[in-house]
């Protein structure tokens, strides 16, 4: 009788228990398309109003990138000096126009997930979107 009364109670435990339980874990960046090396270096972009992070190394030549590129077209903005910070937010995903998934990182996971969701809902521009944003240092 007690053997039986276990074998009720496992089978509506599980039967109620079916499909309950933590999410699935979404997918994070692919740690392969992130930059080698430690820390980061940000800067903020008046115009994306966002704020960009690379290896302290290239943050001035990005930073600088874009300075140009804001000039050629004539457009008014202001840019932050780059600022090391231990760690950053990173998300990746493969440009249409590329030929390899690439990373993007902000100094705020804030930032990460709207720029994450903006890519994930443009698939046909954007392939290969991680499903969350990670932070690195």
């Amino acid at each position: 009788m007690e053997a039986m009364r276990l074998a009720v109670l496992c089978t509506v435990i599980v039967t109620a228990c079916a499909g309950e339980g933590p999410e699935p874990r979404k997918s994070g960046p692919d740690v392969s398309a992130l930059p080698a090396g430690k820390g980061w270096g940000c800067f903020r972009d008046s115009v994306a109003e966002i704020s960009l992070c690379y290896r302290p190394a290239e943050c001035e030549t990005f930073r600088r990138r874009l300075r140009d590129e804001y000039d050629r077209r004539a457009l008014s903005y202001s840019i932050s000096p780059c600022t090391e910070r231990p760690g950053a937010a990173c998300l990746t995903m493969k440009p249409a126009t590329q030929p390899a998934l690439g990373a993007l990182c902000f100094e705020l996971v804030s930032e990460c997930e709207e720029s994450r969701a903006y890519y994930a809902a443009h698939p046909a521009d954007y392939s290969q979107v991680s499903e969350r944003c990670g932070t690195y240092p």
